[in-house]
C-alpha cells in the first residue's frame, strides 16, 4: 500500500508586498477616487501591496493538512518512538551507561539522563494518541481550494469599502443586475491589484470570490 502524500506547507511563513509600477498605483488610487496629494497615499498602496504579496504565499494556506494527514503523521510517529524506546530498552547496559556519562544532566533523572528521553518519548506517545483522538472526529476536507484567492479578494474589498471615497450611485437607469458605479469601480480596483501579480482576473473571476456570493 503507497504511503499517503502529505501536503508540505507552514503556518509560519514571510512574505513582500507587491510592487506596484506607477501606472498601477495610479490606477488604484483613481479607482479610490483618491487625490495623488493625499496624505495618506503611500500608507494605503502600501496596505494593497501586502494584501496581494499574500499570492505568493498561496501553498502555505492553500495545502493545509486534511485531518487525515495528521492522523497519518501522528501514527507514524507513535511507531518511531515506540521502536526507539524498544531499542533503547535492548540496549546494552555498558553503552546505556557511557550515554548516560555523555548525556547533560537533568533536575528529573540527575543520575540516568537517559530516563528523562524515555519520558518525553512516553509523553509524545500520549499526545499523539490525544491529537489523533481530536482529529479523527473531524473532517478531511483540508483547506479550501483557492483558499488564498478568496482572502486576497475580499481583502483588497474591505481595504476598498475602507478608503474609497463613497460617491453616491443609484441603478436608476442601469438594466437589471447591473453593477452601479462604486461597485464596477470596487471590483476593477481588485481586478487591477491582482493582475499586478498576474494577469489572469476579470469581473467575473473576482465577483465569484466575494464571501457575500452576491
Amino acid at each position: 500500500m503507497t504511503r499517503p502524500t502529505i501536503k508540505k506547507a507552514s503556518p509560519n511563513f514571510a512574505y513582500y508586498g507587491q510592487q506596484f509600477d506607477s501606472d498601477t498605483e495610479s490606477k488604484l488610487l483613481t479607482l479610490l477616487a483618491l487625490d495623488d496629494a493625499n496624505p495618506n497615499k503611500t500608507a494605503i498602496l502600501s496596505r494593497i501591496s501586502n494584501q496581494v504579496g499574500l499570492l505568493k504565499k498561496a501553498d502555505n494556506i492553500d495545502n493545509a493538512p486534511k485531518a487525515g494527514d495528521y492522523i497519518t503523521a501522528s501514527q507514524r510517529l507513535k511507531t518511531m518512538a515506540i521502536n526507539l524506546i524498544n531499542e533503547l530498552a535492548d540496549t546494552n547496559g555498558y553503552i546505556i551507561d557511557e550515554i548516560n556519562k555523555e548525556m547533560p544532566n537533568n533536575d528529573l533523572h540527575p543520575s540516568f539522563p537517559l530516563h528523562a528521553v524515555e519520558h518525553q518519548l512516553a509523553v509524545l506517545f500520549d499526545t499523539l494518541t490525544s491529537m489523533e483522538k481530536k482529529f479523527s472526529a473531524k473532517e478531511s476536507r483540508g483547506a479550501q481550494k483557492k483558499q488564498t484567492q478568496g482572502m486576497v479578494v475580499n481583502g483588497l474589498r474591505a481595504l476598498f469599502q475602507k478608503y474609497a471615497v463613497n460617491q453616491t450611485d443609484q441603478k436608476l437607469f442601469n438594466p437589471p443586475n447591473a453593477l452601479t458605479d462604486y461597485e464596477q469601480r470596487e471590483v476593477d480596483f481588485i481586478v487591477t491589484a491582482m493582475n499586478s501579480f498576474y494577469n489572469a482576473w476579470n469581473v467575473k473571476k473576482v465577483r465569484r470570490l466575494f464571501t457575500d456570493n452576491e
